[in-house]
């Protein structure tokens, strides 16, 4: 359904049931992946490090999250696709990612993986999913470059 037959997209998917929700991201795929605490504690609520780990969205999130879920298609060229794939492999294989609601979380994760890509991105630095998918829906209607 959301496929790109010349494989040169990246797809953008936040997930509610509330602010701030989750977003997630992945390259000619709808399998996103997100960075997440690997097990919730108190000390996420309060902005302290916790293990993180980069892990598939389908995994992570409930099935009824699925339904609610909202999807940004940004086009991207073959190499910038490339560089998003290298980034994200990394980043799943790496197990000593670290979680930090405050600074390095999913949102942080995602504008990250675009910006190292040089995908165009609203200027800015976003901690609430909510609010960063919002801003790149916007960006990529303004700009024309949305699906």
């Amino acid at each position: 359904m959301y496929a790109d037959p010349s494989g040169l997209d990246v797809t953008i998917k936040y997930f509610p049931p509330f602010p701030p929700g989750h977003i997630g991201i992945a390259v000619n795929s709808n399998d996103t992946v997100g960075l997440y605490p690997r097990k919730s504690s108190d000390a996420v609520n309060i902005c302290s490090p916790v293990p993180g780990i980069v892990a598939l969205d389908r995994i992570r999130q409930k099935p009824k999250d699925f339904k609610d879920a909202s999807v940004v298609r940004i086009r991207t060229t073959r190499e910038q696709d490339a560089r998003i794939a290298e980034r994200l492999a990394q980043a799943q294989a790496n197990r000593n990612q670290t979680y930090n609601w405050c600074y390095n979380q999913c949102s942080s994760f995602v504008l990250d993986t675009l910006r190292t890509a040089g995908v165009p991105t609203p200027s800015g630095d976003y901690v609430y999913p909510d609010n960063l998918f919002k801003a790149l829906d916007q960006f990529y209607i303004d700009n024309k470059l949305k699906y």
